[in-house]
C-alpha cells in the first residue's frame, strides 16, 4: 500500500466537497536481487474539489509520494532482466481537515524476471541401435513488438433539463472488453472505450 498526504496550498480556499480523487503510478527503477526485485516508484495524486464560501469554485490540488517495495521472485539473481508493470487496484481517501487529505492506494506490481541464453541442443539423430535420453525443454520465442495509435471519436449529449455545456473539469477514458485475434500475420484488437466527463453546465433561463 502507498500512502500520501494532499495538503491544500495556502493561496487556495478550503475544501467543501471532494469531486474526484485520481492517482497515477510511475516506475522509476527496478533492480534484480537474489530471490527478489527492488522496485522504486512514484505515486502522483490529484484531487478535484469544490471550495467553501458563497462563490464556490472548483479547484485542483496535486501531490507526489515516492515508494520502495520488494517483490518476491524465487530463483532470481542479479544481472537478470526484469519487467515491472504497475497498476492501481484501489484508491481511498480520508478527510483529515478542511485543508488536508490522506490518500491510500493499493498498487499491483506485476513482475517478470528472465534471462536470455543460448543453448546447443540435438534435434535429430540417425542410426541403428542408438540409446537416447530425452529431457523436456520449454522455449519462449519473441516474435515482434510494435506500437500503434488509434483515434476514437464519440459524442456526448446533455439531457435538455441540464442546460448547456460549461467548462470541462475532468475527462478520462478506459479501454475494456478487449478481444485479441491473430490473423494473416497481424494482431487484430477489438475493444470498447468508456469515457467519463465531469463538467460544469450552464443553465439557461
Amino acid at each position: 500500500m502507498v500512502s500520501g498526504d494532499i495538503v491544500i496550498d495556502e493561496m487556495n480556499p478550503e475544501i467543501d466537497k471532494i469531486l474526484s480523487v485520481d492517482g497515477e503510478v510511475t516506475l522509476m527503477e527496478a533492480t534484480v536481487l537474489e530471490d527478489k526485485v527492488l522496485v522504486d516508484g512514484r505515486m502522483s495524486f490529484k484531487i478535484l474539489y469544490a471550495s467553501k464560501g458563497e462563490s464556490s469554485q472548483v479547484k485542483i490540488q496535486k501531490a507526489d509520494t515516492n515508494f520502495k517495495h520488494y517483490v518476491q521472485a524465487p530463483m532470481a539473481v542479479p544481472n537478470m532482466t526484469c519487467k515491472v508493470m504497475p497498476s492501481i487496484e484501489t484508491l481511498e481517501y480520508e478527510m483529515v481537515s478542511d485543508k488536508k487529505l490522506k490518500v491510500n492506494a493499493v498498487v499491483t506490481l506485476k513482475t517478470v524476471v528472465y534471462q536470455k541464453c543460448e543453448i546447443e541442443t540435438i534435434v535429430d539423430i540417425k542410426g541403428q541401435e542408438l540409446q537416447t535420453q530425452k529431457d523436456t525443454m520449454k522455449v519462449c520465442e519473441f516474435v515482434s513488438e510494435d506500437t500503434s495509435k488509434v483515434i476514437v471519436k464519440g459524442n456526448l449529449e446533455l439531457p435538455q433539463d441540464k442546460g448547456e455545456f460549461g467548462n470541462i473539469l475532468k475527462l478520462s477514458a478506459h479501454v475494456h472488453k478487449k478481444d485479441l485475434l491473430i490473423q494473416d500475420g497481424k494482431l487484430v484488437v477489438n475493444a470498447c472505450v468508456l469515457s467519463r466527463v465531469l463538467l460544469k453546465h450552464q443553465r439557461t433561463s
